[in-house]
């Protein structure tokens, strides 16, 4: 048993090698989620396994205080997370980029969007010329309920 502090060229090569394990997993959890392989709970668990085996590889003899223990474990996993952070916060930021509509709901968008730019004008033109009265607003409310309908039948 070895009851001190590492030197710190080994802690900086065990930190490295999980830098690295961080890079190569990330990369790999990307390529299974993309295919669907398995769940971002799965690709932790895996992950802290490797974190774990990499101390465990290097310190295998070592007896550390908890102290210690604790030091060189949260540094294990600020290195080989970091990538995982950065990596799962850009898949996040990809996965939320604007999609086209399907055909169904383009074609009631543009429905919609044309009969309300239609129905503003007619507002308008009817302001510019002082003619709202009270018989002007239901002819306008039904096709507001027109524009609700058709948005409504978008699934």
């Amino acid at each position: 048993m070895n009851p001190h502090f590492p030197p710190i060229l080994e802690i900086a090569a065990v930190f490295m090698a999980e830098l690295l394990f961080g890079f190569g997993y990330n990369t790999w959890v990307a390529w299974a989620q993309e295919k669907g392989l398995w769940h971002v709970s799965t690709s932790v668990i895996v992950g802290v396994v490797g974190t774990f085996s990499i101390y465990t590889g290097a310190w295998w003899n070592n007896q550390f205080s908890g102290w210690q223990a604790t030091l060189l474990l949260l540094g294990c996993f600020s290195f080989s997370g970091v990538p995982m952070v950065i990596g799962s916060m850009h898949r996040s930021a990809e996965s939320h980029k604007r999609r086209p509509w399907p055909t169904s709901a383009r074609h009631a968008r543009e429905d919609a969007l044309f009969e309300l730019h239609g129905l503003a004008g007619q507002i308008e033109t009817a302001a510019n010329k002082n003619e709202i009265t009270p018989g002007f607003l239901p002819t306008i409310t039904n096709r507001i309920y027109y524009v609700i309908g058709t948005l409504k039948s978008v699934p």
